[in-house]
Formats: structure tokens, sequence, C-alpha cells
């Protein structure tokens, strides 16, 4: 019980960090979109 719990938190983190790696490629596009179109 106790090991699949920690293998469940695990995903979770992971799941976590992967929203947050995605987001920060997302909001690097939308700067670059942003200084192309405001330049």
């Amino acid at each position: 019980m106790n090991k699949f719990q920690n293998s469940k938190s695990n995903i979770g983190t992971d799941y976590i960090l992967l929203i947050f790696y995605h987001l920060k490629i997302v909001s690097y596009y939308v700067n670059l979109f942003a200084l192309k179109k405001y330049s």
C-alpha cells in the first residue's frame, strides 16, 4: 500500500512538472509572437 501511494504521488509530481514545462514553452512562443507583432 505504501509503495503504491509513493508511486502515485510521483506520477502526480511528474504530471505537474510536465504542465509547467509546457507552459514555459507556450509562454516563450507567445512572447516571441508578441515581439514580432509589435516590433
